[in-house]
Formats: C-alpha cells, structure tokens, sequence
C-alpha cells in the first residue's frame, strides 16, 4: 500500500470515527509517522514505506479513530514561536493560553522575574521567557509525570533563562511571595475556555491563569 494510499484509507476511518478534522489529523499523522507531509504526500506519495512505519502509522490512526488527543500521539505541539513536548500528565496548551502570555506580556517589563505555578508542559513560563526580553521564570510543578514533560521542554530552550523547582523545593518556592519583591506570580485559576487576568493575594503584582 502506498503512502497516499495510507492517508486515504486514514482519513476514511477518522471520518467514520466522527473526528472533527480527518484530513488534518490523517496528515499530521502522515507527517509525523511516514515522514510525508501534504505536499509530499502529492509528489512521492506512490512510493510505499516501510512496515514499520506502515504498522505505526497505523496504530497511530487507531489511536486517534478512538478519540486519544492528537497531540498526545503526536507527542509535541506548537504553541507561539515554541514546539512543546506533551502527553498524558499535561494540558496541551491552547490558543488562549498564547492570548493569556501575550497579555501578561504587555503587564511587564523587560526582566521580570516571576513564578509559573503548576507550570505543567511550561508553555506560560517559556511562553513569557521568548517573548519578554531577560525574563527569568521559575517554573514549579509538584506532579512527577508533568514534571517529565516540563524538563524535557525547558532543556530544548536553553537560551531562555526559565527553570524548573519540583518536589519539596517546589512547595517551598509555591508558598508565599514576599511583599516588595517584585516577583510575578502565573497561576492557574478554575480551568474555563474563558480566563482573564485577575490581581495575585500575598504582595504579588498580578497572576494569570495556567494553561
């Protein structure tokens, strides 16, 4: 069977499945999987892979035809300028999270040092670090297999200054910020599809929710 074969036959049981958006979802796993993306796809798609790749893309479609997230399969996502590593154990950040991390942007200033609570894949802590110049962002999160996801993308990045607290270094550093510090506080308030920036208790400048 040949790869354009492949992502017909992916794109049918996706359809069957009731996914929202077969062709997209069958291409990015064409993409991640045969290592074909759409426009290759049309001009070598008559070229048949290999049975491994063969064999994992179908599982892939698989996956998805039973509704597992497609980040998760694909096991990164793009979010603003960064590709992100996530799985199960983490939100996969979204649109509004970039629109929460532009706006809290425009709040502070050039180096500011903050807290990104429940930082989860870390997309607000390094969202903040790739955009506002010399911001330096502790990112702290307390569950072990988030904390995988959350290293993992703070050590693709190393050019920005955001770090990672976990475990009882992480509560220490959660618990309160000093008055007068100057320190932000991101934090994650009750998960809805909307979020908006609310002020921080205990002597921070301002939070915003996690992603």
């Amino acid at each position: 069977m040949t790869a354009r074969e492949l992502y017909l036959r992916a794109k049918t049981q996706l359809i069957k499945a009731g996914v929202d958006s077969p062709g997209f979802d069958a291409a990015r796993l064409s993409e991640r999987f045969l290592g074909l993306d759409r426009s290759e796809l049309a001009l070598q798609g008559d070229e048949a892979p290999d049975e491994k790749k063969r064999q994992e893309f179908l599982e892939a479609v698989s996956q998805r035809a039973e509704r597992r997230p497609l980040q998760y399969i694909l096991g990164e996502w793009p979010f603003m300028s960064l590709t992100l590593s996530v799985g199960e154990g983490v939100l996969v950040p979204r649109e509004d999270t970039a629109a929460l991390v532009e706006a809290l942007a425009a709040r502070i200033g050039k180096g500011a040092r903050g807290l990104d609570l429940c930082a989860g894949s870390g997309a607000v802590g390094l969202g903040i670090c790739s955009i506002v110049p010399g911001a330096q962002v502790i990112c702290v999160e307390l569950d072990e297999k988030a904390g995988e996801f959350l290293d993992r993308n703070i050590a693709r990045y190393p050019r920005y200054d955001c770090r990672a607290a976990a475990g009882c270094a992480a509560r220490a550093g959660a618990g309160s910020v000093p008055e007068g510090t100057g320190l932000y506080r991101f934090e994650p308030a009750v998960y809805r599809h909307r979020r908006a920036l609310r002020p921080s208790a205990g002597g921070a400048k301002g939070a915003v929710p996690g992603p």
